[in-house]
């Protein structure tokens, strides 16, 4: 048989997935083009690059993922380009790189393999990283899309190129200082690297195997370091309480009750167990288009602990995927694409919270003029906005003149900047006269 034909049907199984990865990002740039990035921490961020022209090495065991969903902002203010609403979206772009970068070397690892994981890869991004949405710059986002093509390359069944090597080697010291919960992953990544590393035969094999273990080594040793020692020891309790918190995301629940018993009838070849996993599609459904659940910021901010917890689960799945060779018939792959269509369109239908405090925040700052406490606004208490962001996120929906300054509550335990002290972002806007007060040096709206 010719190998254009033999390898037909390979191709062909591998049509699917990039359609759905394009509906999974159409979902994540309705959320980029409603500042939804901006969100919880990402605002920070964004306002620290552009005062400071660099990225926050705040949180020094975090740096790559900062630096993998940063740079295209770094690079647009050394340019020189000043204007918010582009800067805004060129870092929408920045994070949304660490998905195409995840997807196209997911594509690569499996360029002459099954394409069935991709569907667990998939499943991942809408579980793990779209139910987390209020929290789209967090760097444990990018160490979740760091995990599959680390794993995909690991579990390849053929030789290992020395593209391949540097690839796994780059992948894996960048995925060292993403996030703390990286420790559970490099564990697996370890096993499977000692496995290949025990039936290597060829000597260049061992060294591509024997080098990603001494990286997984280092991954788990800094992982392990920080979560005994974290930087900012009141994170510990706060990632405990987004552990419980989480078990209020019942989007994440019934998404992944989804995957686990589509996934079971698939491995069990159990057609009714994998019918069954329709209920909790539909009870997803029901949640969002009719009952109109929408979690709170706090609730999907807390979603960072899936990276400890849901991901795993996901990680093993690939492992016995992978191991039983598992393969979509036409059948599943409709109803597989179905949920990606469904929790797609959910995200995008439940955007309307977040744009509806968006356009609330903009109507407050249009009907006042100078400092305003946020007890005093429609905004206290909205459970889609953040405790200590609410003065970066005024100036940033200000631009390009800033004639009201939003304050955060008074009992606010932390604020990147006080406002009635210090003003930022004054090379990127034009302030009211009102707040020369504050600081002589700012350039003015008239």
């Amino acid at each position: 048989m010719p190998a254009s034909l033999k390898n037909l049907p390979s191709r062909l199984s591998l049509y699917p997935y990039p359609l759905l990865f394009a509906v999974v990002s159409f979902a994540l740039f309705c959320s980029f083009l409603a500042d939804k990035h901006l969100s919880t921490d990402g605002v920070f961020q964004f306002v620290y690059i552009l005062d400071d022209g660099k990225i926050s090495d705040l949180v020094w065991q975090r740096r790559f993922g900062s630096y993998l969903t940063s740079w295209p902002l770094v690079l647009a203010v050394a340019c020189g380009i000043k204007q918010i609403p582009v800067l805004s979206k060129i870092y929408a772009l920045g994070i949304y790189f660490p998905y195409a970068l995840s997807f196209a070397l997911c594509l690569y690892a499996l360029r002459d393999e099954r394409k069935t994981l991709l569907a667990v890869v998939l499943a991942s991004m809408v579980t793990n990283n779209l139910q987390s949405d209020y929290i789209l710059a967090g760097t444990h986002q990018v160490m979740i899309n760091l995990v599959w093509p680390i794993l995909l390359l690991l579990l390849r069944r053929n030789k290992l190129t020395f593209a391949d090597g540097l690839i796994l080697w780059a992948l894996l010291i960048l995925f060292s200082c993403t996030y703390e919960t990286a420790v559970i992953p490099a564990l697996i990544f370890l096993i499977i690297g000692a496995v290949r590393l025990r039936y290597a035969i060829n000597r260049d094999q061992q060294i591509i195997s024997g080098g990603a273990l001494l990286l997984c080594l280092a991954v788990i040793g800094i992982s392990a370091y920080f979560i005994l020692n974290p930087a900012i020891p009141v994170n510990k309790d706060s990632f405990v309480d987004s552990a419980r918190a989480v078990l209020r995301n019942y989007g994440a629940l019934t998404a992944a009750g989804f995957t686990f018993l589509f996934a079971a009838g698939l491995l069990l070849k159990r057609p009714v167990v994998m019918a069954a996993s329709v209920l909790p599609l539909a009870l997803y459904v029901v949640l969002i288009f009719i009952l109109n659940h929408s979690v709170s910021a706090y609730v999907s901010f807390s979603g960072r602990t899936l990276s400890a917890s849901l991901l795993n689960g996901y990680i093993i799945l690939a492992i016995l995927f992978w191991y039983y060779q598992i393969e979509l018939n036409r059948a599943g792959m409709l109803v597989y694409a179905c949920f990606i269509l469904v929790i797609c369109l959910a995200n995008i239908y439940t955007l309307r919270s977040w744009i509806g405090f968006r356009n609330d925040f903009i109507a407050t700052l249009s009907a006042n003029k100078g400092f305003v406490s946020i007890e005093t606004t429609v905004l206290n208490e909205n459970r889609y906005g953040w405790p200590w962001n609410n003065s970066q996120l005024g100036l940033v929906w200000s631009a390009p003149c800033v004639r009201t300054i939003v304050l955060n509550k008074k009992d606010v335990k932390w604020e990147p900047f006080n406002p009635l002290q210090t003003l930022v972002l004054k090379n990127h806007l034009l302030y009211d006269e009102h707040f020369k007060t504050i600081d002589p040096t700012i350039r003015t709206c008239s």
